[in-house]
């Protein structure tokens, strides 16, 4: 697939290329330690249990990730939990089109699967056998927003999460979503209990749009609870004051308001950007930063 051929990134080719031509070694920095290591610059500390959640970045494993936990330095990083894996059918193409997300979930959950008829289904499920996996919070929101009506297609980037926002920013937890966390290959806060128990919530349709904000809220902050969970035992473990958040989707004010909101309740600091962009444009500054340090050391 296309979305995990590392190689075909236009700016890695390009900086090997230069390396090849300046006879300068070439140091490939992952995209969440430099997303952390950018907010790590911004705030002025040394380490952090960083939040990085965002669409889609190459992992260390081969997998897409994007909704990370990660303990983070200068020097290297660990990843201490994560959202559960989800299979993008056809790559790309479910990003553009998240009811193929919302098809993977619900056929994993081995409910009735909206949107397709018997065709395309016999094609999806022979698909999501190789789909590529990601971990990324962006995406769950995209599912979400599409599950929910909001949202069914992108037309632009980031388009089904932008829209969600707006029903993050009046919604409620008004409702009983809840998940766990499988130890299982590392800490994974499970995605599909949640939308399981949300299918039961809408079986009947979705009344009104303060009940879908409500749904939608109560959904998010039961996934954020999970993962400042996992963080604040990280930082309790390792003695760090701070958890914060960045990537794409820190740019969601609802989304940071009730990570800050349950960090505070951890009685742990709470950082956020404030001078360095928090998604893409940012992460230079970070790898910049961790390759200083490389030198340095």
């Amino acid at each position: 697939m296309r979305l995990m051929r590392l190689v075909r990134y236009s700016t890695r080719r390009y900086g090997k290329r230069l390396g090849e031509e300046f006879s300068t070694e070439l140091v490939e920095v992952q995209h969440h330690w430099a997303h952390a290591a950018s907010l790590m610059l911004d705030a002025g500390v040394d380490e952090v249990v960083a939040l990085t959640l965002d669409g889609t970045g190459y992992g260390t494993d081969g997998k897409a990730w994007g909704g990370e936990i990660m303990r983070t330095r200068y020097s290297g990083f660990e990843r201490v939990g994560s959202l559960e894996d989800l299979p993008l059918i056809g790559g790309e193409a479910a990003i553009k089109d998240p009811r193929r997300i919302v098809f993977a979930i619900f056929s994993l959950l081995g409910r009735e699967v909206p949107y397709f008829m018997d065709k395309e289904i016999a094609v999806m499920e022979k698909m999501m056998n190789k789909a590529p996996k990601t971990s990324s919070f962006g995406r769950v929101l995209d599912a979400l927003s599409c599950y929910l009506g909001i949202c069914e297609r992108m037309t632009y980037d980031g388009e089904p999460a932008m829209k969600l926002e707006r029903y993050l920013a009046c919604g409620e937890q008004k409702y009983e979503l809840e998940t766990k966390v499988e130890l299982k290959d590392g800490k994974k806060v499970k995605t599909l209990p949640l939308f399981d128990l949300l299918a039961d919530y809408t079986a009947k349709g979705v009344s009104t749009e303060k009940k879908k904000a409500d749904l939608a809220y109560s959904f998010v902050y039961a996934l954020v609870e999970k993962m400042v969970e996992i963080a604040a035992d990280a930082c309790v473990s390792n003695d760090i004051p701070f958890i914060g958040i960045t990537g794409g989707v820190s740019y969601d004010v609802p989304i940071v308001r009730m990570t800050a909101e349950l960090v505070k309740e951890k009685g742990l600091k709470f950082l956020t950007h404030n001078n360095i962009p928090n998604g893409d444009e940012g992460i230079s500054l970070g790898q910049n930063v961790i390759v200083g340090h490389m030198r340095n050391k």
